[in-house]
């Protein structure tokens, strides 16, 4: 399945209180647009999910359910709310509204740092300190992130401070939420792999990556990645 059909919709279309300022990707389930709330020219994000790209209209409310029990984390974007647009049919579309985060895209982000040389082993080897501990931080919730790959994950804070969080998540189904501890703990590691082969490669980095390949093998717990992540802080 192939990522969903552009909308194409014009900055200042209406949504809802909503004006579009413009469109910021396009995943597997909906498009995402940089939108104003209406009147207080209020900074958000609205997903726009056709009905055709879920199950049912219980699969968006779990998905809003699902962003509400982890917001207490801080490594995700704050949920709003969610609604319906009506377009000329009785189906229209979903749309939930989130936090505008500002910040590059960590594919991006790795790719741009990469060329310039700029992302030292310390640096490497923190940010993904960092992203470890985003990802705990849901975990000792009772919750797993999913599809935590470079195009779901953006860089907040500076150079110096990288604050990972996560754009998207996989809520699991209703009735069923994401706990696939052991899943997240794989894609750290792809993440590692990702991230550490931009820097230098050292003792230090191999032994970081084969840390976590050995994790990875292990029954995860909701405890386990952070305590991973304070381990990466002393690497």
């Amino acid at each position: 399945m192939g990522k969903v059909k552009s909308l194409r919709l014009p900055e200042g279309a209406r949504v809802g209180s909503y004006r579009i300022v413009r469109p910021l990707g396009r995943g597997w389930e909906g498009e995402v647009y940089a939108v104003k709330e209406v009147p207080t020219e209020a900074e958000r994000a609205m997903k726009l999910i056709s009905r055709e790209n879920v199950d049912s209209a219980r699969h968006v409310t779990h998905t809003a359910w699902f962003f509400e029990q982890v917001a207490s984390s801080r490594s995700v974007a704050r949920y709003y709310h969610m609604g319906q647009w009506f377009l000329d049919d009785n189906e229209g579309l979903f749309y939930l509204v989130f936090e505008r985060l500002n910040g590059p895209i960590l594919k991006y982000y790795l790719a741009d740092v990469g060329k310039k040389r700029l992302l030292t082993e310390t640096h490497a080897l923190h940010l993904l300190h960092r992203i470890a501990e985003a990802m705990g931080r849901v975990h000792v919730l009772g919750f797993a992130v999913g599809d935590s790959h470079g195009e779901n994950i953006l860089i907040t804070g500076d150079a110096e401070d990288p604050r990972p969080m996560f754009c998207d998540l996989d809520p699991g189904e209703p009735d069923k939420p994401n706990k696939d501890f052991q899943r997240d703990m794989r894609e750290l590691v792809t993440l590692a792999r990702q991230v550490l082969r931009i820097t230098h490669t050292s003792s230090r980095t191999k032994d970081a990556l084969r840390h976590l390949r050995t994790a990875a093998k292990r029954p995860v717990s909701p405890e386990t990645v952070m305590a991973l992540g304070e381990q990466m802080a002393a690497w």
